[in-house]
């Protein structure tokens, strides 16, 4: 009976010490209300949600972790904030505004780590992401902005 106790108190120990999903470098993409989660401020209610996966962004060197979210009008990127628990939007690109992507390793130097890494070029700013969910993202970018330009390094 002691050795059950022992093992028990030493699960639920161990069970205390991890950090949970909602301490997620890319947020809390492991339950089950993640899509309410990522929608949450950063939609509007008209907005039709394509795709929604995990994501890395690069700025400066610096590599942050978060959400990937593409609708009928524009792809959206959310860092996921640990202390309040939301994901706060670093990038809105509508899909008119693209004009070319493509993978480019030289661009992406940090994510390549990460592996995935892609660019994506407006008039006004190149953004450098990460994502299992790119191949997705292209078919979504030319299907929309059929004058987006393919440009890959």
């Amino acid at each position: 009976m002691k050795k059950i106790l022992v093992v028990m108190f030493i699960a639920l120990l161990s069970g205390c010490g991890s950090s949970g999903p909602m301490q997620s470098f890319y947020g809390p993409i492991a339950t089950p209300q993640y899509i309410d989660i990522v929608k949450n401020g950063l939609l509007e209610d008209s907005e039709e949600v394509k795709l929604v996966g995990e994501a890395s962004s690069s700025k400066d060197q610096r590599v942050s972790g978060g959400a990937i979210i593409v609708t009928d009008t524009r792809i959206l990127f959310a860092t996921w904030n640990r202390k309040t628990l939301k994901y706060d939007p670093l990038a809105s690109i509508p899909f008119i505004d693209i004009e070319s992507y493509g993978s480019n390793p030289s661009l992406s130097v940090p994510l390549a780590l990460v592996g995935w890494s892609f660019h994506i070029t407006t008039e006004h700013a190149t953004y450098e992401f990460a994502s299992k969910q790119m191949d997705s993202l292209y078919y979504f970018i030319r299907k929309s902005n059929p004058n987006a330009v393919l440009v890959d390094g």
